[in-house]
């Protein structure tokens, strides 16, 4: 435990063995990264400005409770909401702040906006760099991000802006000729 002018105030003795492999822990953390960026809980890395963010999202059934998890290399944050009754029963939580009751709702913008004020004028960290072995991340490099979306650390920046290129191309030459084709069937009505 470290002071606020990062002092030693305590060090608990540590005769614990480690577990589970670094590298396993990575990789989970990896697919966790995917939830910020691409899953249910997309654009909290991006609110961040970008920062590596780890996080799961949480909705009880019949909107009950929601919560987030996330956190950076530095810092953890848990959001959570619910709305008992007097007696303690869970009642369903009530959309406010112009946010749903989803996980994805009010508990990632609270992250947010702590988040923004806790890392202000810190560093920004990178998490570790899993080695995959294609079994997590997938063969195809993915994650599981869907709708053919790939991890930034399975293809370069320079990789991923030139396939977006050729696919804005390929969309765009598909306008074109749909366009051509409409006018050349317009002609022949006339």
């Amino acid at each position: 435990m470290l002071s606020s002018d990062n002092k030693d105030l305590y060090n608990a003795p540590n005769k614990n063995k480690q577990v589970f492999d670094a590298n396993d822990c990575a990789l989970v953390q990896k697919a966790m990264q995917g939830t910020t960026t691409y899953g249910t809980a997309a654009g909290v890395s991006s609110a961040l400005g970008g920062r590596q963010v780890a996080g799961k999202s949480g909705t009880a059934n019949d909107e009950l409770a929601a919560s987030f998890v996330g956190y950076t290399p530095s810092l953890l944050n848990v959001w959570a909401i619910w709305n008992p009754d007097a007696d303690g029963n869970p009642q369903v939580v009530p959309a406010f702040g112009g946010y749903g009751v989803t996980s994805t709702g009010y508990p990632a913008h609270l992250f947010e906006e702590y988040m923004t004020q806790a890392l202000q004028g810190t560093a920004v960290e990178q998490f570790t760099t899993p080695k995959d072995s294609g079994k997590i991340g997938g063969s195809d490099g993915t994650w599981g991000l869907g709708g053919g979306q790939r991890s930034s650390s399975s293809t370069t920046d320079d990789e991923e802006a030139k396939k977006q290129a050729e696919e804005e191309a390929k969309r765009k030459a598909e306008e074109e000729a749909k366009k051509q084709a409409d006018a050349e069937a317009q002609q022949k009505q006339e």
